[in-house]
């Protein structure tokens, strides 16, 4: 009878450790199933990324050539750090009183209700 009851006993025993590791290996599973959609997110952002360099730079690119054909249109004594300076605080002029007419807009909006 104690022969029977060490047999049961072992029986429980592996069965009870043969359901640990299937839930051991379920959990590694997961994990890999994670891992590895995590791997796939990161080769689609890492592509996207690349692509977005490479279009970024063919953009500077077109307009560093489009920047050269203007300037060399332009003839010498035009192109000059006076009149450069000349054009940049125009542009800071232009912009600040652009933006200056915008929030005025805006205020004036405001107190009508519109």
């Amino acid at each position: 009878m104690s022969s029977t009851t060490e047999v049961a006993i072992e029986n429980s025993r592996l069965h009870a450790e043969n359901s640990a590791l299937r839930i051991t290996c379920g959990m590694w599973r997961r994990r890999a199933e994670v891992h590895g959609a995590a791997t796939l997110g990161l080769l689609g952002f890492a592509r996207t990324a690349r692509d977005e360099a490479i279009k970024m730079r063919r953009e500077r690119d077109d307009l560093y050539k489009h920047y050269n054909l203007l300037r060399e249109k332009l003839p010498p004594d035009e192109f000059s750090f006076s009149n450069l300076a000349l054009i940049q605080s125009t542009m800071t002029l232009l912009t600040s009183s652009w933006s200056q007419g915008v929030t005025a807009s805006a205020s004036a909006n405001a107190v009508d209700g519109h």
